[in-house]
C-alpha cells in the first residue's frame, strides 16, 4: 500500500543522493524563517491537539458517514475480512507503538545521523533547521486531518457489528481518515525528502526504513478494526504529499522562480523551476 508508494518517490529521487560533484556548501539546501515557520508549527499543532482534547464537548455522538455491512465498499468490506483472524487489541497496541514510537525513533535518529554529513560549525543549525521542517510538515498533515475527521464523521468499523453499543461514541465516529497513517507516512516523507535535499548518502536508508515502519501502521490500523483501508490509503496519500511540498517549500539555490505579469482582461501568474 503505502510502501509502493514510497519506493516510487525514492526512485524519483535517485538523482538527488547520487555522487554529487559539487561542494557542500554549493548544494541546494534548506533555509527557515525562523518566526514564520514556528507560528505555523504552533498553529498547527493547537489546531490538531486542542480539538483532540476537546471532542467529546464539541462533537455529537452520533456518525454523518455510517457503513453497514450492506452498504459497505467491497474493498473495504474485502480487506477487513482479510484481518478478521489477527487479534484486534494487540494490533491496536502494535499500531500506537509502531506510529508514535518505533517510527519517530527511527526516522528521526537516521535524519541526525544524516546531518553529520555536514561541517561540524553548521551541525548544531542542520538539526534544527531539518526537526523544524518535519515538525512543521508533520503538524500540518495531522490538523489537516483533525478538520477532516471531525467534519466527515465515518463511523469506525468497528460500528457494523456493534451499530448501537461502545461504537457509538465521539471517538467511535472519526474513522475517516486515518491519523495514525497521516502521521507516520508526513513524518517518514518529510525525513526523506529533507535528507534528499541535502544529498545525504543516508536518504535511501530514510526513505525504506520511514515507508516500511509507516505501511506497517496503516496495516495494523485495519488490522484492529480501528479504520477502514480507505481510511488508511487517504492518510498515507495525504501525508506523503505534505511531507513532500512542505521540505520543498523550503529548498533554496534550486532555480525556482515565481513570475507575474499582466495580460489584457485578466492576470497570469507562472511557476517554473529546476527540481
Amino acid at each position: 500500500m503505502g510502501l509502493s508508494m514510497g519506493l516510487a518517490l525514492l526512485t524519483l529521487s535517485q538523482p538527488a543522493f547520487a555522487a554529487d560533484p559539487q561542494p557542500l556548501e554549493h548544494r541546494p539546501w534548506l533555509e527557515i524563517d525562523l518566526p514564520y515557520d514556528l507560528s505555523v508549527t504552533g498553529v498547527s499543532l493547537a489546531l490538531w491537539l486542542v480539538p483532540e482534547l476537546a471532542k467529546d464537548h464539541i462533537l455529537p455522538a452520533d456518525c454523518r458517514w455510517c457503513d453497514t455491512k450492506s452498504s459497505l465498499n467491497a474493498f473495504d468490506a474485502g480487506a477487513r475480512s482479510a484481518f478478521a483472524p489477527v487479534d484486534r487489541h494487540a494490533s491496536s497496541v502494535a499500531s500506537d507503538v509502531m506510529a508514535f514510537g518505533v517510527t519517530p525513533l527511527l526516522a528521526l535518529g537516521l535524519g541526525a545521523w544524516a546531518a553529520l554529513d555536514a561541517p561540524r560549525m553548521h551541525l548544531a543549525r542542520r538539526l534544527g533547521v531539518d526537526l523544524l521542517i518535519v515538525a512543521e510538515s508533520v503538524t500540518t498533515a495531522m490538523s489537516m486531518n483533525q478538520m477532516v475527521k471531525m467534519a466527515v464523521r465515518r463511523r469506525r468499523p468497528g460500528g457494523l457489528d456493534d451499530p448501537t453499543g461502545e461504537e457509538r461514541t465521539v471517538d467511535g465516529n472519526l474513522s475517516f481518515f486515518s491519523g495514525h497513517a497521516t502521521f507516520a507516512f508526513a513524518l517518514a516523507t518529510s525525513a526523506g525528502m529533507v535528507a534528499t535535499i541535502r544529498r545525504s548518502r543516508l536518504a535511501p536508508a530514510i526513505w525504506t526504513v520511514g515507508f516500511a515502519l509507516a505501511t506497517s501502521t496503516a496495516l495494523l490500523r485495519v488490522a484492529a478494526d480501528k479504520h477502514f483501508a480507505t481510511d488508511t490509503l487517504a492518510g498515507a496519500a495525504v501525508g506523503s504529499i505534505i511531507g513532500c511540498l512542505v521540505p520543498l517549500l523550503h529548498r533554496t539555490r534550486a532555480g525556482i522562480k515565481l513570475t507575474g505579469g499582466e495580460i489584457p482582461h485578466g492576470a497570469m501568474v507562472g511557476v517554473s523551476g529546476r527540481f
